[in-house]
């Protein structure tokens, strides 16, 4: 039993027969069919009465729908919970930065972006010297200067501070909890 075969029965009980549930889903009404029908053994259960004219629903069919409607229920709001918390920023970030930058560059927008995204707890350390990223726990650092060999990403150039606030939105790294 799939998920899809609760689509397909519900949508059959709620438009009373294979053809209109089958166009209502984009499928044809011999898939539709036969998905029914394989739900029926798997159950080991009849859960339509039906002939040429007419589909009825049995009482474990009715039992049946309510549940299989449940769990659909569920899996919608399942769905949307996780969709919806993937479009907030919430947990925590650790940002280091030089204490010149942080102070003239970036406090002007740290207020503003955590207005934004009250989910977020951020920590800002202000030093100037280099961090252990991982073994300290941040997730991101700005150093203005060359950076020794390292694996760590570089970004070279002029960056705006509005820059520096996209990696960290469309990362994922802010969602963490």
């Amino acid at each position: 039993m799939q998920i899809e075969d609760l689509r397909i029965y519900v949508a059959v009980i709620k438009a009373g027969n294979f053809t209109a549930a089958a166009e209502q889903l984009m499928l044809s009404k011999q898939y539709v069919s036969r998905r029914i029908a394989a739900l029926e053994e798997s159950l080991g259960a009849r859960l339509l009465n039906r002939n040429t004219r007419k589909l009825s629903v049995t009482d474990n069919g009715q039992l049946f729908a309510q549940h299989a409607q449940r769990i659909l229920d569920d899996v919608q709001e399942a769905q949307q919970a996780v969709s919806g918390r993937q479009q907030v920023l919430q947990g925590s970030f650790r940002l280091s930065v030089p204490m010149s930058f942080g102070i003239s560059h970036l406090s002007p927008y740290i207020a503003e972006f955590l207005s934004q995204h009250p989910g977020l707890q951020f920590q800002v350390e202000l030093a100037d010297r280099y961090v252990d990223m991982v073994g300290e726990g941040f997730d991101m650092a700005i150093r203005i200067g060359t950076l020794p060999d390292s694996s760590d990403r570089q970004t070279s150039g002029r960056v705006s501070p509005r820059d520096l606030w996209q990696p960290v939105i469309h990362s994922g790294r802010g969602r963490t909890t």
